[in-house]
């Protein structure tokens, strides 16, 4: 998938600017022989330059898949790469894979959201989390099919195939810093917002309208706020705020939101 490349865009004006300049010195200085030499150099010089936008190009710049230690790491570098590029990458490593499209969220656009592998095999995930990652690892030896689920824009009132975190830029609560905060205090910061919210507390239990602004609930604290689909919010709450599961708990404001 070609993408627009300020830089190579000056590399090739600035050649073009060059070899103009020189051919005409040759022309005032030179025979013709020499001028028609310059000018099929210069034309092989600018189809390097255009070659260098072209997808395969482009595919090992924005996918690095590395081999150490018995595994493949495979990384993806910018959140636009195509199926294409994703199955070519991994077959130059010698992985073969499909790649399906998903209906996301906005935040997990162009990010993996699946992955499995018809013979198992011990598959890491190295940057992200279960419903939402950037990079993985599988054993280099991995047989049989790795089969890929790539995030793409939902159309609206389509299901989305994993869950965003809600707080996520561009997301129904973009940036808004909820965790840790009590359910209390937490109902106040998304009383203004358009989608639906529910609350739930772990393990699973899911409050009734307008249980987090009261006793007991009302001093239970957020660990997390996820987006299952378009306009839906399910904000998750333990008695103290620890983090319940074995996974490392999400940060405290999302990466995304960073430097907003």
């Amino acid at each position: 998938m070609p993408v627009a490349d300020p830089y190579q865009a000056q590399l090739r004006g600035a050649l073009v600017g060059a070899v103009a300049t020189k051919l005409a010195r040759q022309r005032r200085r030179a025979m013709f022989r020499r001028a028609a030499f310059a000018t099929v150099a210069v034309a092989a010089l600018l189809v390097a330059v255009i070659t260098v936008t072209l997808p395969n190009d482009r595919a090992s710049a924005s996918i690095q898949v590395e081999t150490r230690d018995g595994s493949v790491v495979v990384r993806l570098l910018d959140f636009e790469n195509s199926p294409d590029e994703i199955v070519g990458a991994l077959r130059n490593a010698g992985i073969d894979a499909s790649v399906e499209e998903v209906p996301v969220g906005p935040s997990n656009v162009g990010h993996f959201v699946s992955l499995s592998s018809d013979e198992g095999g011990a598959i890491h995930i190295v940057q992200g989390n279960e419903g939402s990652y950037s990079a993985f690892s599988v054993p280099q030896n991995l047989g049989g099919l790795l089969q890929l689920k790539l995030g793409r824009v939902a159309q609206p009132a389509e299901q989305w195939a994993s869950a965003s975190d809600a707080t996520a830029k561009g997301e129904v609560l973009s940036c808004r810093d909820l965790r840790g905060l009590t359910a209390l205090e937490a109902s106040r910061l998304v009383a203004d917002t358009n989608a639906t919210v529910s609350w739930m507390t772990f393990p699973g239990e899911t409050l009734a309208p307008g249980a987090e602004t009261v006793a007991p609930y009302a001093s239970w604290r957020v660990i997390d706020a996820l987006s299952p689909s378009a306009g839906l919010v399910l904000i998750r709450l333990t008695v103290d705020g620890s983090w319940p599961f074995l996974t490392q708990p999400p940060p405290q404001t999302d990466p995304s939101c960073k430097g907003k």
